[in-house]
């Protein structure tokens, strides 16, 4: 059980927002990875194993070599009705966009975390 896994085993998006709003604001470069997680090992789906990248590209469905923009365009109108650009939106609309994916209130939660502690790789302030 992951800490964004519910006690039934589903996804728990308000415990993932939680985690997320304090890391979300900070650069996760290459050597990160490494550190938590180990070296990237292109031969270990061979060995029973498989690599963090094989595993994102499996719940992500497309590589980060070659990314499949069809996701983003099938998504980005629903970020853009939650959050208009000067906060969260509090309308049905807005809160219909989230409510497959954690609530407006794990959402409204996460951006107030941010707008306290943005980090410094948010740009241009919240």
């Amino acid at each position: 059980r992951g800490p964004a896994q519910g006690t039934d085993g589903d996804w728990d998006w308000p415990s993932f927002l939680s985690k997320a709003a304090g890391m979300v604001g900070y650069a996760f470069e290459k050597q990160d990875a490494k550190e938590r997680w180990g070296g990237e090992n292109v031969f270990a789906a061979m060995t029973g194993g498989r690599s963090l990248r094989f595993t994102g590209e499996i719940i992500y469905g497309s590589s980060v070599q070659d990314p499949d923009e069809s996701l983003e365009k099938l998504i980005l109108p629903s970020v853009e009705e939650a959050f208009p650009g000067d906060g969260i939106s509090d309308t049905p609309a807005g809160r219909k966009a989230c409510e497959d994916v954690g609530g407006w209130e794990a959402w409204r939660n996460f951006y107030g975390a941010l707008v306290v502690n943005p980090g410094p790789n948010v740009r241009g302030g919240l």
